[in-house]
């Protein structure tokens, strides 16, 4: 039998890696309104959901440890977490040597958000709190609409530069 105090400490540690995540590309587009002023709304507006997904996976680990759990949640793979932060470790070290464009800050969180959003990370996790469900259709939809906007700037960036 698996000891429930393993099992709790497991699922928060996966939680707050993903919590970590949010924060780390929150970080990235913060790096990427300093660059680019004129962009500095945009990155801004989704540096605060970012923020704001992490505080949502900690409320989690909250849960987790009042006794709640959260199924399937070793399915998130944790190789696949680690590559997804590779990406913007490598984004962050681009962007701080100063030698990359608006377009390319655009590209890489592109790439971030729609890996993101293809991973479907909350797919299959389920729990017996009710308040999962909302942070999980919180985190799914900004997500995907961080993409949107993303993609929808991306396009402008290659548009006016055409």
């Amino acid at each position: 039998m698996i000891d429930k105090a393993k099992m709790i400490d497991g699922q928060c540690s996966k939680i707050s890696s993903l919590a970590d995540f949010e924060n780390m590309i929150g970080d990235l587009y913060e790096v990427y309104a300093s660059l680019f002023p004129a962009m500095a709304p945009f990155w801004t507006s989704i540096v605060k959901e970012e923020r704001k997904h992490a505080k949502l996976l900690l409320s989690m680990i909250k849960l987790a440890q009042d006794g709640h759990f959260f199924y399937n949640l070793d399915m998130m793979d944790t190789k696949s977490i680690e590559g997804y932060v590779t990406s913007v470790k490598k984004g962050l070290a681009a962007a701080q040597q100063d030698s990359i464009k608006p377009v390319d800050a655009i590209a890489t969180a592109l790439s971030i958000e729609a890996s993101v959003v293809e991973a479907d990370f909350y797919k299959d996790v389920k729990s017996d709190a009710p308040e999962f469900a909302i942070i999980a259709k919180h985190l799914i939809s900004d997500t995907q609409h961080h993409a949107d906007l993303i993609a929808a700037e991306l396009k402008k960036l290659r548009h006016a530069n055409a």
